[in-house]
């Protein structure tokens, strides 16, 4: 399922920035978001634990999507992007992915991909429109309520990367 939803702009704190190539997520929002840099055709990987990203944005996707509160990591990727994105948790941990195109707040408008279930593999497609977008931020959150609602997973975008 992808949706689209919008508004305006709320910058927030968080941890430092890490390494590009499989990084580990730590209690990261909008404003120290993870930094995700694509080059050439290669696939931009990352690997983290929603259980340790930041719990200040409680609503996602102009505030339609309430999160679990268990944490949400965040991360900025700039590359000139035809973004295909995938999104593989740990068995029993249903994590929902959201991209959303030139902001990061509980107002932003998202594409969101949330069918999976616990365990099974998210997958979004961003829109034709979108792909000219080259400043975007990805965001892996809980939804679900039930235990344990955050986990590890694993993060890929891919497509054709501009440098």
């Amino acid at each position: 399922m992808t949706k689209q939803l919008s508004r305006p702009t709320l910058s927030l704190l968080g941890c430092l920035p890490l390494l590009i190539a499989n990084v580990s997520a730590c209690a990261d929002e909008c404003t120290s978001a993870i930094p995700l840099v694509g080059t050439g055709s290669a696939a931009i990987m990352a690997s983290g634990n929603s259980c340790n990203g930041g719990t200040t944005l409680p609503f996602l996707a102009n505030g339609a999507i309430a999160t679990n509160g268990t944490g949400v990591d965040v991360y900025h990727v700039t590359s000139r992007n035809v973004p295909f994105l995938t999104l593989q948790p740990q068995a029993g941990v249903d994590l929902a992915l959201l991209v959303c195109p030139s902001q990061c707040s509980t107002y932003a408008t998202c594409f969101v991909a949330d069918n999976g279930g616990a365990g099974a593999i998210e997958t979004l497609t961003v829109p034709s429109a979108q792909y000219l977008v080259s400043d975007y931020f990805v965001m892996v959150a809980g939804l679900d309520t039930a235990s344990p609602g955050c986990g590890d997973y694993q993060l890929i975008i891919s497509g054709y990367i501009d440098d």
